[in-house]
């Protein structure tokens, strides 16, 4: 579907495409678009993959003569508030091709996508995604554009240089899963931006069984970066030392570092225990050394997994928090705060 840019900013050259499948242009720039901030840089790799992943994906890119000067990946869900459902649109990433960078199309393609999303949604519904919160320039952006800060999250990285495997940790039958999805529900009352119906349909859930039932349960989503820069001294190591070291250059590269996302993190109360457990046989199970977890500090379930969680020896490489922004369709004053106060579970589905 192709849209002509509407509103006192439009510009009469400009064309915006909208799709269900990614163009192989904007594959292309996804590839080579260096995220991050000024402390860390990356580039994403397995993109088509990642993209492959999406639950009904909408990929927008803007053209000026057939030519390619962005793009937004996104994503449209229901999610539920505090036992509320709404009709969600996550933007997953905003792309700019390097060669026009700073001159305004990233603004511009954020207003766009903004006004493409509110075109889809039904009342009541709600526009959100993530920033890196030292990312002073998008953060300025969104805000601009009209997007309202709803909380910030926590990266915590989970490390073992030897990760153990634990031989209950497997793969949930059908019928576990579909508990698995009610029990995280009642866990995660009182959370944002839940969406277990959807992210447990995309795979990646493993479970710890004791005595016949879920004890605890994790859902991964296996990543690939290559750094480009990383500041300070966690970076100095990464960068620097780590690769030289003989036990971890066999399986470490600034160039292709590969951890897990892990989220909708369920634990039945008693087992508290077995959660460290889990996260090391994932990591075995896996074949990595390092794993990313999103908590918000304002939620007393993630301040639980922290307690109890030992996050390991270089679990402070990296400490980065992520700022949450959303927009929102048919909903008053009251009902926005509501939702601003409420802590943020991530979901392993949101590509970030």
């Amino acid at each position: 579907m192709i849209m002509k840019p509407v509103g006192s900013s439009a510009r009469d050259d400009l064309v915006l495409r909208c799709a269900r499948t990614p163009a192989p242009a904007l594959v292309d720039l996804l590839k080579r678009t260096e995220w991050g901030t000024r402390e860390v840089k990356y580039r994403v790799r397995g993109i088509p993959r990642i993209l492959g992943s999406i639950a009904d994906p909408h990929f927008l890119t803007l053209e000026r003569q057939g030519k390619l000067l962005g793009g937004v990946v996104g994503s449209r869900k229901t999610v539920t508030v505090a036992e509320k459902s709404y009709d969600a649109f996550f933007i997953a990433m905003i792309a700019i091709e390097p060669s026009v960078a700073g001159s305004g199309y990233g603004t511009y393609l954020a207003k766009l996508a903004r006004q493409y999303a509110h075109t889809l949604l039904k009342e009541p519904g709600l526009i959100y995604l993530y920033v890196e919160s030292t990312s002073k320039a998008s953060l300025k952006v969104h805000r601009a554009v009209g997007y309202t800060p709803v909380g910030r999250v926590e990266a915590r990285l989970f490390t073992r240089m030897y990760p153990k495997d634990d031989a209950r940790v497997g793969r949930p039958t059908r019928q576990e899963l579909v508990e698995l999805s009610s029990l995280l529900a009642e866990q995660y009352a009182g959370h944002a931006l839940l969406d277990f119906d959807v992210s447990l349909r995309t795979g990646g859930c493993l479970v710890l069984r004791s005595s016949g039932k879920v004890a605890a349960a994790a859902q991964l989503r296996p990543m690939e970066w290559s750094l480009t820069r990383l500041r300070g001294l966690g970076g100095f190591l990464a960068m620097k030392v780590l690769p030289h070291l003989p036990v971890i250059r066999r399986g470490y590269s600034p160039d292709h570092v590969r951890f897990l996302r892990i989220g909708n993190i369920f634990v039945r109360p008693g087992h508290e225990a077995e959660l460290e457990r889990l996260l090391e046989a994932l990591l075995a199970k896996c074949g990595v050394h390092v794993a990313m977890i999103f908590l918000d500090p304002r939620s007393a379930l993630h301040n639980g997994f922290r307690a109890r969680i030992g996050f390991g020896a270089f679990g402070g490489l990296v400490a980065e928090t992520i700022d949450v922004f959303a927009d929102f369709k048919g909903l008053g004053q009251e009902e926005i705060a509501r939702v601003c106060a409420l802590p943020i579970n991530v979901s392993p589905a949101d590509p970030m």
